[in-house]
């Protein structure tokens, strides 16, 4: 079970995770639908150990915008905080995913950002941190990509799928596999509610639920990849001997008429989620 703390004690273990808001003509985004009720949560931690509130992590949420030079400008202060979050999960609507299929991604590019975001902005350089300018970091190495720690990645894979067959129906039903690459056109995820690019190679495991969880290795280079390399870079910059691990996860439309689950249904799933990553990091 979680609960809701009304203030938030500075001491307790916190985790922070982001959701997108409105795209285009779309008005609500279900990233940050599926995870703006988490506000200020409760989850069970990880140290079994430790007394009952040491072993609690806090749901911090922020709605990004889909803007390069907000991003940008706001990535420095998820680190900001005396003490390293347990973890970043940053959360964006895909519109190339099919129904019930969520990933975690494994990567992101530094550049190059080709597409303008919702105020039809570019990043400087088309780059996270081009050579020179905005994005000039100093004598810090800005690396062409960042990963996330495959070995910890596979843990919460693995977490999250058992946590998601626990909404089936039939929880002994033989399990199912799968491998899939989306197929759609670039005008096609040109009008979807996400921006991201088409060609986004996913691959789902073994799953006996109504969920299934993969990975993906190319977030697309729209705002979902720019702000999980922002998300890694960050982490890595601020706390250099032991970073904070930085996720992103990738959640399918809510379009219930194109046989999408609804948004009820994804909010369930993604608490599922956060449950798992508060176990596991």
């Amino acid at each position: 079970m979680t609960k809701i703390v009304e203030e938030p004690c500075i001491d307790r273990k916190f985790a922070l995770v982001t959701g997108y808001g409105p795209f285009k003509t779309f008005k609500v985004n279900p990233s940050y639908e599926s995870v703006r009720n988490l506000q200020a949560r409760v989850f069970p931690g990880l140290n079994k150990n430790e007394e009952p509130q040491q072993n609690e992590v806090l749901i911090h949420v922020m709605e990004m915008p889909v803007e390069y030079h907000r991003v940008h400008a706001t990535a420095p202060t998820f680190f900001s905080a005396a003490t390293p979050p347990r973890f970043v999960l940053h959360v964006g609507a895909s519109g190339q995913l099919k129904p019930a299929h969520m990933v975690f991604e494994t990567r992101a590019r530094n550049g190059l950002y080709m597409s303008k975001d919702v105020v039809g902005d570019l990043p400087e350089g088309n780059q996270c941190f081009p050579p020179e300018g905005m994005g000039n970091v100093g004598e810090h190495m800005v690396e062409e990509e960042l990963r996330v720690c495959p070995k910890l990645l596979a843990q919460v894979v693995e977490r999250v799928q058992q946590e998601l067959d626990m909404l089936g129906d039939n929880p002994r039903m033989p399990p199912k596999s799968s491998s899939e690459v989306p197929n759609e056109s670039a005008e096609i995820a040109k009008e979807s509610d996400t921006g991201d690019l088409p060609d986004v190679k996913r691959t789902f495991e073994v799953s006996k639920g109504p969920w299934k969880i993969g990975t993906s290795t190319d977030a697309g280079l729209y705002l979902c990849e720019y702000i999980f390399y922002h998300g890694m870079y960050w982490a890595k910059r601020r706390w250099e001997v032991a970073p904070p691990p930085a996720f992103f996860l990738h959640v399918p439309s809510v379009d219930v008429e194109k046989g999408h689950k609804p948004q009820e249904e994804l909010n369930r799933a993604i608490e599922l989620v956060i449950k798992a990553l508060c176990a596991v990091c």
